[in-house]
């Protein structure tokens, strides 16, 4: 957790670039993914294995973790899926990092 507690006190935290959006479904407000943040490479995550349910579908497992399937961009930051082809990394099977919730409220990507 040091890495991420450094992360909150620097300058060049998430939410210095990013934008609040309101999900008017849940009324929920959460710094927008303008600029992506810097995750931490080690502590903070829960691996997770996709299910058959959940194949290429990252929302369902944002929305498992956090009640909120529009944070999904987190865990495929995460992750390093991004692109056209970042769905092939949520196969049937596979383990991937979810960030915890403490770490989204120290990036400042949701509010706690």
């Amino acid at each position: 957790m040091q890495e991420i507690d450094k992360m909150a006190e620097s300058p060049e935290n998430y939410h210095f670039y990013a934008e609040i959006i309101n999900n008017i479904d849940t009324n929920k407000e959460y710094y927008g993914p303008s600029e992506p943040p810097s995750m931490p490479t080690k502590g903070g995550f829960i691996s997770h294995t996709v299910t058959a349910e959940q194949q290429y579908r990252a929302d369902k497992i944002a929305e498992l973790y956090y009640g909120d399937s529009l944070l999904s961009w987190v865990i495929d930051q995460s992750n390093n899926f991004t692109g056209k082809d970042k769905f092939r990394g949520y196969v049937n099977g596979t383990v991937v990092k979810v960030p915890t919730r403490t770490v989204l409220v120290k990036l400042g990507i949701i509010n706690e």
